[in-house]
Order: C-alpha cells, then sequence, then structure tokens
C-alpha cells in the first residue's frame, strides 16, 4: 500500500456517515435506562413505605379499639405483618418497638 492509497483511504473513511447515529444512541440511551430504572426503584421503595405505613395504621387501629385480645410484641408483630404487602419476610426484616406512654401528659 503506497502512501497516496492510503490518503485516499482515509479521505474516504473521514466522508463516510454510516456510524454517525450510534455515537448519540452510545451516549444517551444509558443515561435514559439509568433514568427509566432509578424511576421504577423509587416507584417499589415508596409502594413499600406506603403500604408499610397504611400496615402500621390499621394495626394501631386494632390496638387502640382493643381488637387485640393479649397485646404481645409477637402478636402485634403478626397483625403488622398480616396487613403487609409487598415485604419479603416482614417477620424478620421489620423492627417493631414497643413503648408505653402516659396518656394525660402524651410523654413516654
Amino acid at each position: 500500500m503506497t502512501f497516496s492509497t492510503f490518503l485516499a483511504r482515509c479521505r474516504r473513511f473521514a466522508r463516510a456517515e454510516q456510524g454517525a447515529v450510534t455515537i448519540p444512541f452510545v451516549l444517551f440511551v444509558p443515561v435514559f435506562m439509568l433514568f427509566i430504572l432509578c424511576s421504577m426503584e423509587l416507584g417499589f421503595v415508596m409502594m413499600r413505605h406506603v403500604m408499610l405505613e397504611r400496615a402500621l395504621d390499621l394495626t394501631v387501629r386494632d390496638l387502640r379499639l382493643g381488637r387485640v385480645a393479649n397485646p404481645t410484641h409477637d402478636a402485634i408483630l403478626t397483625r403488622l405483618c398480616g396487613y403487609s404487602a409487598f415485604i419479603g419476610d416482614c417477620e424478620h426484616t421489620v423492627l417493631l418497638e414497643l413503648r408505653p406512654i402516659a396518656k394525660n401528659t402524651w410523654t413516654p
């Protein structure tokens, strides 16, 4: 290969536009996919949070109305996990803390 054929090939390569769309695709698609996957993950986290808050509200309501006969830690945790959804292995992943408070001052 002579120098003139090498220059001709370089000029032809510089004028070619076959891969021009690939560069923006390679740059923007991973960022776009990152936003899509992050928003899906945030949706799942928010759904679990809302379902846990709802389960906690229902469990506290049952406690206030006296529907739980013997309110032990395990009974309350079982009831909480029964009301919650989208929480895998709830009885081992949820940490429940109960503290008595004074009803006249609402302080522990």
